[in-house]
C-alpha cells in the first residue's frame, strides 16, 4: 500500500478533500433540484427533525412522511414505512 500511495497524485488528494470532505456543504444547491424526493422522518428521532425542517425548507420537490417512531422508522412502524413508499411511488407513475 506504501508503494501504491507513493504514486497518487497531490492534485488528486487536494480534489478528494476538495469534494468529499465531511465538511462540505451542498445545500446551496438544494433549490435546484426538482427530482420528486421523499423523506421518510421519524417524530422520535429528536436530534435529526431541525434537519428534517431545513430540508423541507430547502427542498421543493421534497415530500416529508412524518411518521410515530425513531431513527429506524422502516423497522418500527413498516406498515406506516411501506405505505407513505408505495403512495410516493405510485404517484410518480
Amino acid at each position: 500500500m506504501l508503494d501504491d500511495a507513493a504514486l497518487i497524485s497531490p492534485i488528486a488528494i487536494a480534489n478528494a478533500i476538495r469534494y468529499t470532505a465531511a465538511e462540505l456543504s451542498t445545500a446551496d444547491f438544494f433549490r435546484n433540484l426538482t427530482v420528486p424526493t421523499l423523506l421518510v422522518n421519524g417524530l422520535w428521532e429528536k436530534k435529526f427533525q431541525p434537519l428534517r425542517n431545513i430540508a423541507a425548507k430547502w427542498l421543493p420537490a421534497l415530500e416529508v412522511a412524518d411518521i410515530e417512531g425513531g431513527h429506524s422508522i422502516n423497522l418500527e412502524a413498516p406498515e406506516h414505512f411501506n405505505l407513505a413508499v408505495t403512495d410516493f411511488a405510485r404517484r410518480l407513475e
